[in-house]
C-alpha cells in the first residue's frame, strides 16, 4: 500500500486506528501535522516521508525493520527515538529541526546517509555505528562539545564522514582532557595589549613597550591561570591590531573556538604614543570604534566568548555602552591598568571563566593528535625549523601513533586550528609538499613583503624587491611566498607583466588619467548593474580580496578603490568602492547577468555577508540575508529595508539559480540504489486511514 498525503495544508491530524500491515510507503511532507504516532507492526514500512510538516512530535511504537528511507527534516521535534529493529535503515535526513536526543534502540548498522545539520546536539547518537557503509554524514549547525567543529566538511553541506570517523578512531585509542586553547587580543595600536599580556604572565609593566602587530605574543599556563578547571592549560596568545586582522594574519589564525579579548580605551589615553613607531604602523591604520572591532570578532568567531577589557583605566575612563553586553556580542566587560595593576585578578578570573565556555576545551581528545602536536612543537621550538615535507608529517605521525590512511584527516586538523598552515590541498604544485609548522614565523615573512616600503611603489612587488625582502631564501622558496599570498587572496599577478606582483592595499587612491579615459570610452556601453553596501561596517578585507582576485584580468585599470577588467567570457566589468558601498556595471553582453551573479557571490563570500544589502537602482535596498531566504522558500516577493515590497524575479540574475524547493540530499551511488517499488502498488488516498 502507498499512501501519500502530501502538500496539504488542511491536513493537521492523522491517526491511525488500526495499523495497516501492507503498508509501505506513507509520505506526508508539505502539510500541517503536529503530531505522528506510528503504531507498531509496521513490517512492511519500506519508505516515510514527513518533511517540513511542523511536526513537534514523531514516535514510533515498535521496530521497521524494512523501512529504508526515512526524512523528517525541517520539522520542530526536539527529541526521537528509533526503538527496536530499524536494520534496513540507510538513508535518515533530520536536517533543521532542534534535536536534543536521538536514540538508536539498536546499533544503526546499515546507514548510508546520516543528516543532522542544524539541530542542537551536544553528543553523537549512542548505538550509532560508523561503519564502512556510512558514506555521507552531516553535522554542522550542532552545540557539539564533545567533537571539534574542525573535523567537519569546509562546506556546511559537504560530507564530514571520514575525518570523523578518523577522529573517533583515533579516540578509541586513547584520550587525555583538552588543556590546548586560543587567546586573540585584538584593538587598536598602542592600546597596550602587549602589556596587557605581560601582567597576565606576571611580568613587569614596560613603559617602552615597542609596537607590535600580528604576532604570537606567546603562552599562558595553568602557572599563571590556576584559576582554570583543567589540571593543565596551553594558552596561545596573539595579537592582532590595526588592520592587521584583515591583511594577512586573520586567514591563519582567527577561528571560531578561541577566546576574543577587545582592548579598548579612550584615544586621548594613547595620544602620547602616537608617531613613535610611525614606520612599522600600517599606511593605513585608523582609530577604531569598540562596536567595529566587536563586528569583525562576531564575523570570525559567531558564538565565541567575547571580554571587553578597557586598558589605561588609571587615565581617562568611559562608560561602556551596555548594548555591547547583550546578544550578539554577550561581551563581559571590566577595567584594567599595566601601569598601576589595576583589575588583574579579576581580568585571570573573567578569562578562566570565558575559557570554559570555548566549544570542546576540557572535552577528551585523542592521544595520538596530542602527541602529533608535541612533536610538531618540538620540531619548531627545539629542532628551529619552519616547515615539513609531506613525507616528513607523515612520519612525525606515525610516530606520534596515528593509524596509517589518518594521516590527512590530521592535518586537516591541523591546518583548521592554525597549528599549521597548508595549502597543499589547493592541487599548486609549488605548495603541494610544504606544510609551514611556524604560523608566527609565516606571519612575519607576510609583513617583510607586504609593509610600509610598497607605499612609494604603489604597491609593486618586483623580483629584485623580493630579494630584498628575502635575501637568505632560495629562489623557490621566495616563490612559494608569493603563491601563498596570492591563494590567501592578498596580492595579484600583473596581467601584462610576469613576474610583476602587486599589493592592493598600496595602490593609489584615485584612478590614472589613463584609466579614466578608457572607462569613459566604454560610457554608452554600460548596462544597469547593482549596489552591495555594508550599513553597519565594511570588512577592510574585501575590496583587498577582491582586486587580488580580479586583478590578473586587468590591463593595469586598477587602484585602491576600484577596478575595470574583463571576464573570460568578454564581459567588461568596472567595480568601485565609496562610503560604504560597491558598486557595479557591466557592458552589453549575453554572460552580464552571469558575470553579475559571480561578483555578487564574491562580495558576499569574501565578506561573510556581514550584514549586507543590494539594491538595483541604488536607492531601493534589501537585506541579502532576506532575500536569500524568500528565494529559498519560494516567496514571490522581498520587502526592502524602507518597508516596500518588491518582487524576487527583478533580483533573479544576482541569486543561485537551483530550484526554489529542491531538497539538498546526497545520492547513492547507481550500483547501491535500492529498485523503485513494484508495478501494482496501490495509491491510497486519506480516507484508509482517516484524519
Amino acid at each position: 500500500m502507498y499512501v501519500n498525503l502530501s502538500q496539504n495544508e488542511s491536513l493537521t491530524r492523522l491517526h491511525f486506528e488500526a495499523t495497516p500491515p501492507d503498508l509501505r510507503i506513507l509520505e506526508l511532507y508539505d502539510s500541517k501535522v503536529e503530531t505522528l504516532a506510528l503504531p507498531a507492526g509496521l513490517d512492511e514500512l519500506y519508505k516515510l516521508d514527513v518533511a517540513r510538516n511542523g511536526l513537534k512530535t514523531l514516535s514510533f511504537a515498535g521496530g521497521c525493520p524494512k523501512l529504508w528511507f526515512l526524512d523528517a527534516s525541517d520539522n520542530a521535534l526536539a527529541e526521537l527515538a528509533l526503538p527496536g529493529s530499524f536494520a534496513e535503515l540507510r538513508y535518515l535526513y533530520l536536517r533543521k529541526n532542534q534535536l536534543k536526543t536521538l536514540t538508536f534502540a539498536q546499533a544503526a548498522r546499515s546507514l548510508d546517509m546520516l543528516d543532522l545539520r542544524e539541530n542542537q546536539l551536544e553528543a553523537l547518537p549512542d548505538n550509532l555505528v560508523f561503519s564502512d557503509k556510512l558514506e555521507a554524514l552531516h553535522l554542522h549547525g550542532n552545540p557539539l562539545s564533545t567533537l571539534p567543529q574542525e573535523i567537519f566538511s569546509d562546506d556546511e553541506r559537504g560530507n564530514s564522514v571520514a575525518r570523523v570517523m578518523d577522529y573517533l578512531r583515533e579516540a578509541e585509542k586513547g584520550t587525555e582532557v583538552n588543556s590546548r586553547a586560543k587567546l586573540i587580543l585584538v584593538g587598536n595600536g598602542r592600546v597596550g595589549k602587549t602589556s596587557l599580556f605581560r601582567r597576565l604572565k606576571n611580568q613587569d609593566f614596560n613603559p617602552e613597550e615597542p609596537y607590535t602587530h600580528g604576532v604570537q605574543l606567546g603562552q599562558l599556563d595553568k602557572a599563571h591561570l590556576p584559576q582554570v578547571s583543567t589540571d593543565r592549560l596551553s594558552l596561545s596568545v596573539w595579537d592582532f591590531g590595526g588592520q592587521e586582522i584583515f591583511y594577512a594574519t586573520h586567514q591563519f589564525f582567527l577561528s571560531e573556538d578561541a577566546l576574543y579579548v577587545l582592548a579598548w580605551t579612550d584615544k586621548d589615553n594613547v595620544q602620547p604614543r602616537v608617531g613613535l613607531d610611525e614606520k612599522l604602523v600600517p599606511l593605513d591604520e585608523k582609530w577604531r570604534s569598540e562596536e567595529y572591532w566587536l563586528e569583525n570578532i562576531r564575523l570570525h568567531g559567531k558564538k565565541s566568548p567575547i571580554l571587553m577589557v578597557q586598558t589605561h583605566s588609571d587615565r581617562k575612563k568611559v562608560d561602556v555602552d551596555g548594548s555591547f553586553r547583550k546578544e550578539p556580542y554577550s561581551a563581559s566587560c571590566l577595567s584594567f591598568s599595566a601601569a598601576k595593576d589595576y583589575g588583574l585578578p579579576e581580568l585571570k578570573d573573567h578569562i578562566a571563566e570565558k575559557l570554559s565556555k570555548i566549544s570542546f576545551f576540557g572535552e577528551d581528545f585523542p592521544s595520538t593528535y596530542a602527541r602529533a602536536i608535541e612533536a610538531i612543537q618540538l620540531e619548531r621550538e627545539e629542532e628551529g625549523k619552519k616547515s615539513l615535507s609531506k613525507e616528513e608529517f607523515n612520519k612525525l605521525a606515525d610516530r606520534s601513533g596515528i593509524t596509517k590512511g589518518g594521516e590527512a584527516s590530521l592535518l586537516d586538523y591541523l591546518n583548521k586550528t592554525g597549528v599549521v598552515v597548508y595549502l597543499g590541498d589547493r592541487d599548486i604544485p609549488l605548495l603541494k609538499d610544504i606544510i609551514y609548522i611556524d604560523p608566527n614565523w609565516l606571519t612575519q615573512q607576510v609583513y617583510c613583503l607586504i609593509n610600509n616600503k610598497l607605499r612609494d611603489r604603489n604597491g609593486e612587488i618586483t623580483q629584485d624587491y623580493l630579494k630584498q625582502a628575502f635575501p637568505k631564501d632560495s629562489e623557490t622558496q621566495r616563490q612559494q611566498m608569493l603563491e601563498l599570498l596570492v591563494n590567501f587572496e592578498l596580492i595579484f599577478e600583473d596581467k601584462e607583466e610576469k613576474g610583476l606582483y602587486i599589493s592592493p592595499q598600496y595602490l593609489p587612491e584615485k584612478p590614472s588619467r589613463d584609466a579614466k579615459r578608457l572607462i569613459k570610452a566604454f560610457l554608452d556601453e554600460w548596462t544597469s548593474g547593482f549596489t552591495f553596501r555594508f550599513p553597519r561596517f565594511v570588512p577592510d578585507n574585501v575590496m583587498i580580496n577582491f582586486l587580488s582576485r580580479y586583478g590578473p584580468y586587468s590591463n593595469k585599470v586598477y587602484w585602491k578603490r576600484g577596478i575595470f577588467f574583463q571576464s573570460s567570457s568578454g564581459v567588461k566589468c568596472l567595480v568601485t568602492y565609496q562610503d560604504q558601498s560597491l558598486t557595479v556595471q557591466t557592458t552589453t553582453h549575453p554572460q552580464a547577468s552571469s558575470m553579475q551573479r559571480e561578483i555578487c557571490a564574491a562580495f558576499v563570500e569574501l565578506s561573510r555577508n556581514a550584514n549586507a544589502e543590494v539594491s538595483l537602482d541604488g536607492d531601493v535596498f534589501v537585506a541579502w540575508d532576506e532575500l536569500t531566504k524568500q528565494h529559498k522558500i519560494g516567496s514571490p516577493k522581498v520587502e526592502a529595508v524602507d518597508g516596500s515590497s518588491h518582487f524576487i524575479t527583478g533580483y533573479m540574475h544576482l541569486l543561485s539559480q537551483e530550484g526554489l524547493r529542491q531538497k539538498s540530499r546526497w545520492r547513492p551511488k547507481s550500483s547501491q540504489r535500492k529498485p523503485p517499488p513494484p508495478t501494482g502498488w496501490a495509491c491510497r488516498n486519506s480516507s484508509s486511514m482517516g484524519r
